[in-house]
């Protein structure tokens, strides 16, 4: 009697531990975070070659908790820069939703009629589907949008807009986007006629006034220059606060940089003075007119990094010193090697001294990326840069060596001079380290930043390829592109994340930098709307890493001397920097939206737990939305979680009811005894 009742207490104990205990993956579950459905508009051509416009559908699902993944599906075909165009809509969605994307995975389903579909001009309307899924903002049913999504969240050009435009508004969308500068539309169209006996077939170039066109169909158009643009259209709302920033540095930075700046300047004047003093000995006029070429340049560029400094541009003014600090080394390792009975000698023994400290250098970066407690936000950054600077210190050394062994002085000068000044900004770079503290990242949050930038890189060239051949263009090179990106993998693989991070950011900016030079319709312009975006970016960024404001101080210096194409490349990489660092420090936002888990029987958007916001066919649209808001506003929200999350309170509790069935056992054998 009294083993059965002592059994009969342990089973009970068992069951209250296993009721109480959650199950292991309780907190995996995958939900659906959100959908939203946009327009796909399109063109197809009639079996009589006329163009007309089309109307599909691109449905967006957002899955929670995810990995980052991108899963496309197209009805027809699909071009290969898809995927692309798909991952660039995620990352500046995400940016603008303030979330981090890798916390969720992306499905993205478009169907239309159009017998191929092209990624490049579904990708505003993509961003704008992937940011109401993330935030479940609703979206204004009457919008429809068409223009390319490029990764510094400009808007670009796309083909067929007319033709677009006119399907939208037959379909009731009142207002439609398109990219800026397109409301003039200009095509080339192929005319024939008879002459007599003869066919003559000539091109035609044919301009429509877009504005015009939607106006005579009962609706408006409306440019759209930035992401920005399109979702205040599609929400009636800015996505950020309309704060602009200008590029600035806290007191102990600009100090780190004064002192910089000032070594340069001072290295350049005595350097200069010294080869002067001594360039009359030079026996060879091609070497002293090339001595002499180089110390004006180095001249000119003292000039230039003063006048930047004074003018508050700082990087600008570091930078031009910079330059001017080893056009003279130039020239003096020339001047030396020429006075010398053994030139080759000579600059070996430099080549060997500046291969030290590459080494030197190089084993400092290793001790600060092998950290098991991550990094700071500024600091990875500024990782990537002495990375960046390291990589190019070891190229230019390589060149040095083999004009060394060609005999060519010249050559050999002038690479090492540049690897003397490259080698010693390092020292700047690695004391700006730990001068800004913006909270820790860890290394699996900055191996998982690294691996999802390296694969939206690979995604981006591919789609720089697909361009280039979809208008017959080769005016990039992608080869070396694809060369850095095989680099950054095996970075990312040894656990070189700052590394990985750097040559893939490299290869990003470049993509863009190409995008842009294939499809800008203005430079000046685009350099324009790119100032005015950086600064909205810089105005809205809670810790904005001091290489982002420093690349953009050297865009603004660039852009005030009209030289668009070098500020362009300078816009570029600060905004890869700045949507790059909002992904590490995104954080989760706290929402009562009710969410489902995967799996659930029914996907309809008035399924209890899922958020859709449609926004396909203005009339549907308006009955489906509110019929959803109402159910959703009688229903409690709700979201699975287990009983207790705190593994301490679990144990806590557990131990309790153990103790209680401990004494209600002993009372149970007292009573038998």
């Amino acid at each position: 009697m009294r083993d059965k009742a002592l059994l009969s207490v342990l089973f009970a104990a068992l069951l209250i531990i296993s009721a109480l205990t959650p199950p292991a993956t309780a907190q995996q579950q995958v939900r659906v975070w959100g959908e939203a459905v946009v327009p796909a508009l399109a063109v197809a051509q009639l079996p009589n070659g006329t163009t007309i416009g089309t109307v599909g559908e691109i449905r967006v699902r957002v899955l929670y908790p995810g990995e980052g993944k991108v899963y496309v599906s197209t009805e027809p075909l699909s071009d290969i820069d898809m995927q692309a165009s798909v991952r660039a809509a995620v990352m500046i969605a995400s940016y603008y939703a303030r979330v981090n994307p890798l916390d969720y995975d992306f499905l993205v389903s478009i169907i239309t009629d159009s017998p191929l579909v092209g990624g490049p001009s579904a990708g505003s309307a993509i961003t704008a589907a992937v940011y109401s899924a993330l935030t479940h903002k609703q979206l204004n049913a009457s919008v429809a949008s068409t223009g390319m999504i490029l990764p510094d969240g400009l808007i670009g050009p796309v083909g067929g807009i007319p033709y677009k435009v006119q399907a939208a508004i037959s379909k009731g969308y009142t207002t439609v986007l398109i990219p800026v500068g397109q409301s003039l539309y200009s095509e080339t169209k192929y005319q024939t006629e008879t002459v007599g006996s003869v066919i003559v077939t000539r091109p035609v170039t044919v301009t429509w006034n877009v504005t015009d066109v939607a106006l005579k169909l009962g609706g408006r158009v409306v440019e759209a220059s930035t992401a920005v643009d399109v979702l205040r259209e599609f929400t009636g709302a800015y996505p950020l606060k309309l704060t602009y920033g200008s590029p600035s540095l806290s007191d102990e930075e600009l100090e780190l940089t004064r002192r910089e700046y000032s070594f340069y300047l001072d290295q350049s004047a005595q350097i200069r003075s010294d080869v002067q003093s001594r360039l009359a000995s030079v026996s060879s006029r091609t070497i002293r007119s090339t001595i002499q070429s180089w110390t004006q340049s180095s001249a000119d560029f003292y000039t230039r990094a003063i006048d930047n400094w004074r003018g508050g541009y700082y990087y600008a003014g570091l930078s031009f010193a910079f330059v001017s600090a080893y056009q003279a080394m130039m020239a003096k390792y020339l001047l030396e090697a020429s006075l010398t009975a053994n030139p080759a000698g000579y600059l070996s023994g430099i080549y060997d001294n500046l291969t030290a400290m590459l080494n030197s250098y190089k084993a400092r970066y290793n001790g600060l990326i092998n950290t098991k407690t991550g990094f700071s936000l500024d600091n990875l950054f500024l990782l990537a840069e002495i990375h960046s600077r390291i990589r190019d210190a070891e190229n230019v050394l390589s060149s040095a060596n083999q004009a060394i062994g060609n005999g060519d002085i010249v050559d050999a000068s002038a690479n090492l001079g540049y690897a003397w000044g490259r080698l010693r900004s390092l020292e700047y770079w690695i004391g700006l380290l730990n001068q800004t503290f913006s909270g820790m990242i860890t290394s699996s949050q900055v191996e998982r930043l690294a691996s999802w930038i390296l694969s939206y890189s690979y995604s981006s060239v591919s789609y720089v390829d697909a361009l280039q051949s979809s208008v017959g263009a080769s005016a990039v090179d992608t080869s070396s592109f694809y060369q850095l990106l095989g680099l950054a993998s095996s970075l990312l693989a040894a656990g070189d994340y700052p590394g990985a991070l750097d040559l893939s950011m490299d290869v990003l900016m470049r993509s863009s930098i190409a995008l842009q030079s294939l499809f800008s319709l203005n430079i000046t312009k685009t350099v324009s709307i790119l100032s005015e975006h950086s600064r909205l970016i810089l105005g809205n960024s809670e810790s904005p890493p001091i290489s982002a404001r420093m690349y953009l101080m050297m865009a603004d210096s660039f852009a005030s001397q009209s030289d668009y194409e070098s500020s362009l490349s300078y816009y570029e990489r600060a905004l890869i920097i700045l949507y790059a660092s909002t992904m590490t420090i995104a954080r989760q936002e706290e929402t009562t939206t009710i969410t489902t888990q995967l799996g659930s029987s029914s996907t309809t958007q008035t399924q209890q737990g899922t958020t859709t916001t449609q926004a396909t066919t203005p009339q549907q649209t308006q009955t489906s939305t509110e019929t959803t808001a109402q159910q959703n506003a009688t229903s409690t929200p709700t979201t699975a979680q287990p009983a207790f999350t705190s593994t301490t309170s679990l144990v806590a509790l557990t131990a309790i009811v153990v103790i209680a069935l401990i004494l209600l056992a002993n009372i149970l054998r007292r009573t038998n005894e």
